[in-house]
């Protein structure tokens, strides 16, 4: 009787470790509060999570159907397109943008981009893995913030009375009519 024994305690070691790994990974994938997304190099999504899909209003399906370029506002498609060539040929590691896309609704919303080329042994693209923020609601904070300065502004400037803007210790500011 002859037999052969190979020990394959590693092997099963670090099959059970990358099985945990890929759990990990999508856990945090499908359960992230901001949206992510796998695409191919072409543009394509190949995977998205839930809060993606409540960010443009697709289904992870009809994601799968579509190209990024087919959801960021066209005035961004060129900006996105170049910083991803550049990841493409290794001139960055990674990329982040705000910009505008379309709602499957039709409206437009702010959204922080993080893109980054995973790649393999080769140090080739294999795809491309997106966080994406909904900002919107950032950036009409921002809007109204700028909106206010500017009624303020022109109210202050023109204002017949004088004014003079105090730090408590130091004039910060005074209109026209101040220096009359």
């Amino acid at each position: 009787v002859n037999g052969l024994a190979i020990d394959i305690t590693q092997r099963k070691e670090a099959e059970l470790a990358l099985n945990e790994s890929e759990k990990k990974f999508k856990s945090v994938f499908e359960n992230a509060a901001i949206g992510k997304a796998i695409n191919s190099l072409d543009g394509s999504y190949i995977d998205a999570n839930e809060s993606l899909c409540k960010i443009t209003g697709y289904t992870k399906q009809e994601l799968q159907a579509k190209k990024w370029g087919e959801i960021v506002c066209d005035e961004y498609a060129d900006v996105i397109s170049s910083r991803v060539s550049m990841l493409l040929e290794g001139a960055a590691d990674s990329f982040v943008e705000e910009i505008e896309a379309k709602h499957k609704s039709g409206h437009r919303y702010w959204c922080k981009v993080n893109v980054v080329a995973v790649r393999n042994s080769d140090n080739q693209p294999e795809y491309l893995f997106a966080d994406i923020e909904d900002i919107s609601n950032q950036k009409q904070t921002e809007k109204a913030l700028i909106d206010s300065e500017e009624k303020f502004r022109l109210l202050f400037d023109n204002s017949t009375d004088g004014h003079v803007l105090s730090d408590g210790e130091h004039f910060i500011d005074c209109n026209p009519a101040a220096i009359k």
